[in-house]
């Protein structure tokens, strides 16, 4: 006999049952999230991407999907700062977030997190520095830097980078240009940057978008 698959809508209802017997939410969601094996679903228009390459757990595209389902059981403004901040520790530390997601989807969280999170931190950190230069010698603060940025972390352009990342994925370069293959794109830059840096520069650049990270949590 045939073994029914688990779907989204399943583990959203065990989701809301959870919270409705009793369990805080934030805790029923990490734990709904540490079995969460479902790497892409399409919801009517809407195509959610929540595993990348097969190795790096996008909360942010789970809780997009599950929590506005279950909305009418959270504060909303706490759902709201969840929902917008990003802040999936809720105030816990790594080591219980951890437990809550278990050793495999906490693994998958965490590539998330240094290859794409703090990877887009990272760009916007150097995008920064390239504006304060700019305005030092007299350019506005409206001059695209985008071209820089990427010649400066990768040693290559942005249509160079692009380009390779369509044609490793069997991508057509117009059909890419969308929210959900921009984080695959961030994650294949985050390897080719881990791949072809010096560690030392790797783990500068890293602890640059940490520092910036936690500052503006704490702010």
């Amino acid at each position: 006999m045939a073994i029914s698959k688990v779907t989204a809508d399943d583990l959203i209802r065990q989701l809301r049952q959870s919270i409705k017997d009793g369990e805080n939410w934030y805790k029923a969601f990490l734990e709904m999230a540490s079995v969460w094996n479902i790497e892409s679903e399409t919801v009517g228009a809407t195509k959610f991407q929540y595993i990348i390459d097969g190795e790096a757990l996008d909360l942010s595209a789970i809780a997009a999907r599950a929590l506005p389902v279950i909305s009418d059981l959270i504060d909303g403004e706490i759902l709201d700062k969840y929902l917008t901040t990003g802040d999936y520790l809720g105030g816990h530390t790594y080591s219980e977030m951890r437990s809550l997601l278990g050793e495999d989807n906490y693994v998958r969280y965490l590539n998330f997190f240094y290859g794409v999170t703090l990877e887009e931190i990272l760009h916007q950190l150097y995008k920064e520095a390239l504006h304060k230069d700019h305005l030092s010698t007299g350019y506005t603060d409206k001059v695209d830097v985008t071209p820089q940025i990427f010649i400066q972390i990768y040693n290559q352009s942005r249509e160079t980078l692009f380009s390779k990342f369509c044609e490793e994925k069997g991508y057509i370069i117009a059909d890419a240009m969308n929210s959900r293959a921009i984080k695959e794109f961030y994650y294949w830059l985050f390897k080719q940057r881990v791949k072809n840096q010096e560690p030392a520069r790797v783990a500068s650049d890293t602890k640059r978008a940490l520092d910036w990270l936690e500052k503006y949590r704490r702010s």
